[in-house]
């Protein structure tokens, strides 16, 4: 294990033979951790620009948005990983949570931002996401990353993220593994010219469907993060559904259904272009 960088480490940073969690996992010292990272940041930087990418199109910064009530146990997992990336943010969106989520958050992992959603009502997804995007500005990050408390992410996620996004695009994973439809990245001035989350959807499901749509039909281009850099907590459905107005995910996801086939007709109507393989209309 690395106590020191040698010019042979920075090599394998420099040509590419090492990702960043290759590098970090042949490290266990803090400061050339930190080292590392810098350096990895750097070579991902001169690589871009050599690559033609300009100054002005690259993304600096990633912020994380994700929300929680009554999921305490999996944001403990999660949120120090959000913490742990470089040229990154977090925010947590604390819906009146029964476990205190926001003040664990404040209390174990400092410069974290939470928001707070006093009403103990019903849990409703897609208004939590927008309140957590209004109480951020550009000093969070100028690229947004909307993520469920119970998907863990690898260590090397803000760069990939940051190194893949280019105006016009977003960044979603790709379908095939259940517990990962909420992962999206977009940048903050695309995200603030969307219609942001629909709160019409109430219950459980299609949400998600409905804003990567939604930024397809505005006219961005979906981008596939890799496969292997998230992966969900598994977990029974009573859990996705416990503070819902709707605690039955499967009339939850029939009734939303319908609400995005009826937008979806009005958006080919509208464009005439067909939507991509990117939502889901089935039981999730």
């Amino acid at each position: 294990m690395l106590t020191v960088l040698t010019p042979l480490h920075l090599l394998a940073l420099q040509l590419g033979a090492w990702d960043e969690s290759t590098a970090l996992s042949h490290t266990n010292s803090s400061l050339a951790t930190s080292l590392l990272r810098g350096f990895y940041q750097f070579f991902r930087l001169r690589s871009l620009l050599g690559s033609g990418v300009s100054r002005r199109d690259m993304f600096k910064k990633l912020c994380f948005i994700t929300t929680c009530k009554g999921r305490l146990t999996h944001l403990r997992q999660t949120a120090p990983l959000m913490i742990a990336q470089p040229c990154s943010q977090l925010v947590l969106v604390d819906w009146a949570c029964p476990e205190g989520s926001g003040d664990w958050i404040e209390q174990n992992l400092r410069g974290s931002k939470v928001v707070r959603i006093l009403d103990d009502g019903p849990f409703h997804l897609s208004r939590a996401r927008n309140l957590g995007f209004a109480h951020t500005d550009e000093t969070d990050g100028d690229c947004i990353c909307f993520i469920d408390a119970d998907t863990m992410i690898r260590p090397e996620f803000s760069s990939i993220a940051l190194g893949t996004m280019r105006k016009g695009t977003f960044l979603i994973m790709p379908k095939g593994r259940r517990g990962l439809g909420g992962v999206l990245v977009v940048s903050r001035e695309e995200f603030s010219l969307s219609q942001h989350y629909d709160e019409q959807y109430v219950g459980y499901g299609r949400e998600a469907s409905d804003m990567r749509l939604a930024l397809f039909y505005q006219g961005l281009r979906y981008v596939f993060l890799p496969p292997e850099i998230a992966s969900p907590i598994d977990h029974g459905d009573d859990l996705r559904v416990t503070y819902y107005e709707d605690p039955d995910i499967r009339t939850g996801n029939l009734r939303n259904s319908e609400r995005l086939r009826r937008k979806l007709d009005e958006w080919r109507a509208r464009t005439g272009k067909e939507p991509p393989d990117i939502y889901f209309l089935g039981p999730e």
